[in-house]
C-alpha cells in the first residue's frame, strides 16, 4: 500500500514525517499553503525524510465574526490538534510538520505536534500585504472602523466600499509572534511577508518554504530532540514577552495556556500578569499602533524585537531552538535592522512601560454578574431584550 502512493525500496529504511496543512479556500490567511507544502515537502526529502501531508480544518474568526459561526472558531483549534494526534498514532509517523497560518491553526497545530509524542515543528503560512487606499495603508482593522463610520455618518457607502475592497490585497496573515518562542518555530526574521506576487519586497516563499522543510535534519532522529526537552518553561515566559513587547491581544493568554497544558508546562495568569508588568511595548505595531506586520519585517522583524529584550535582559537567552542553538545565537544569526526604522525602538525609549496582559482581580455581589478589573468591580451592562441571540440556543445558521 504504501508502494502505491510512491514509497520507493530506499524510502524504508527513512522517518516518516506527517505533513499537516491547514490549506483552506475560504480565507485568505491559508489560501496559499497549498503551495507552500510542495516546497515544504521537497525540502524534507532533502533532509532524508519521507513526508506525507494531510490536512485539517481553517476557521476564520474574522468571516465568521458576528454569526453563528464564530462558535465553530476556538472548536476548531481543538479538531485540528486532535486530527493530529489521530494522524500521529493511526501511521505511527516519526516527525510530524504543521504548516499553519491563522488564528486558531498555529495553536491548533502546536498541540496536535505535541499530543503525537513524536519530534516535531510548527511553521508559519508568513504575513499579509497591507492595502492601500489614498495614501493609507489598510488592514481589516480599517474596515471594522470603516463600518462604524458609515454607521455615524461620518463617511459615504462609496468611501466604505473603496476600503473594503482594497483592504486585504492578497493571501497572508496579520502576525504570529508567540510561536516563535514556545520550542516549536523555527527562529528567524519573521513574520514573514506572504503578499502579493508583483510586490517588490516581497521575499523568495519558495526558499523559505524549502528550507523550512530542512530546516532540522535531525527531526527524525528523536532521541536527540527529545533530548533538548521542548517546549520547556522558559520558552512559554519568552513567549509571553515577545506578546507583550508588541501590544499582542489576550489571544495569547487562550492559547499559550492550553499549548502549556499539553506540554505539561505549569504556566498561570500570574506568570502573564508578572511578565507582562515587567516587558515595556517596544514595537508600534496596529491595531493599536501605527505600523503593520509588513512593515515590521521591513525594519528587522521578530528578530530585532528579540534583540532589544535580550539587551535589556527580559528573555531567557540560554532557551534552547529546535536546531540545538540557543535563543540567543539565533537571534543573533537572524539579527537585521533598517536604517532609519521607525517600527521597533530600544526599551530606554519604550512606547508603553508594560504590556496589556495583566490579571484582573475581584468580586461579584450577589445581586448579579461583575467584570472586575485591579480589584474594582463594575457592573455588566445588559442590552435591551431580543437584541441578542438568546441563551441556549441551538448551534444552527438561522
Amino acid at each position: 500500500m504504501l508502494r502505491a502512493v510512491g514509497v520507493g525500496d530506499e524510502d524504508f529504511g527513512r522517518p516518516f514525517v506527517g505533513v499537516v496543512n491547514t490549506f483552506t479556500d475560504g480565507m485568505p490567511c491559508n489560501f496559499h499553503l497549498r503551495s507552500l507544502a510542495l516546497h515544504l515537502k521537497a525540502g524534507l526529502k532533502e533532509a532524508g525524510l519521507v513526508p506525507f501531508e494531510f490536512g485539517a480544518p481553517a476557521i476564520s474568526d474574522g468571516i465568521s465574526m458576528g454569526t453563528p459561526g464564530m462558535r465553530a472558531s476556538l472548536v476548531s483549534r481543538e479538531v485540528i490538534a486532535d486530527s493530529v494526534e489521530l494522524i500521529a498514532q493511526g501511521y505511527l509517523y516519526d516527525g510530524m510538520v504543521a504548516l499553519s497560518a491563522c488564528d486558531k491553526t498555529i495553536p491548533g497545530g502546536a498541540m496536535g505536534v505535541i499530543r503525537s509524542g513524536v519530534p516535531g515543528m510548527v511553521l508559519y503560512g508568513g504575513t499579509i500585504a497591507p492595502g492601500e487606499w489614498q495614501g493609507r495603508k489598510l488592514t481589516i482593522v480599517e474596515v471594522f472602523e470603516a463600518v462604524g463610520q458609515r454607521a455615524a455618518g461620518k463617511i459615504s457607502e462609496e468611501e466604505l466600499l473603496e476600503i473594503e475592497r482594497r483592504a486585504i490585497p492578497g493571501p497572508g496573515l496579520r502576525r504570529a509572534v508567540h510561536r516563535q518562542h514556545h520550542g516549536h518555530g523555527p527562529r528567524g526574521p519573521g513574520p514573514l511577508p506572504r503578499g502579493l506576487q508583483r510586490h517588490p519586497r516581497r521575499p523568495p516563499r519558495k526558499g523559505t518554504g524549502h528550507q523550512g522543510g530542512g530546516a532540522d535534519p535531525r527531526l527524525g532522529h528523536r532521541a536527540r530532540l527529545e533530548a533538548q526537552g521542548l517546549p520547556h518553561p522558559e520558552g512559554f515566559l519568552n513567549a509571553i514577552a515577545a506578546v507583550a513587547a508588541t501590544g499582542g491581544s489576550t489571544n495569547a493568554v487562550l492559547h499559550l495556556l492550553a499549548l502549556a497544558k499539553e506540554a505539561g508546562v505549569e504556566l498561570s495568569l500570574e506568570d502573564f500578569d508578572r511578565v507582562s508588568r515587567k516587558t515595556p511595548v517596544i514595537a508600534d505595531l496596529r491595531p493599536w499602533g501605527t505600523y503593520t506586520a509588513w512593515e515590521l519585517y521591513e525594519a528587522g522583524g521578530t528578530a530585532l524585537v528579540f534583540k532589544r529584550l535580550l539587551e535589556a535582559g527580559l528573555l531567557y537567552g540560554e532557551e534552547k531552538t529546535l536546531t540545538g542553538r540557543t535563543l540567543a545565537e539565533e537571534v543573533e544569526r537572524a539579527y537585521r535592522e533598517k536604517e532609519g526604522q521607525r517600527v521597533v525602538f530600544p526599551v530606554e525609549k519604550a512606547l508603553k512601560p508594560h504590556g496589556g496582559s495583566w490579571c484582573s482581580r475581584g468580586t461579584s455581589p450577589p445581586r448579579g454578574p461583575f467584570s472586575s478589573w485591579r480589584g474594582r468591580s463594575a457592573p455588566i451592562l445588559r442590552a435591551r431584550p431580543g437584541s441578542l441571540t438568546p441563551r441556549r440556543r441551538p448551534w444552527r445558521r438561522s
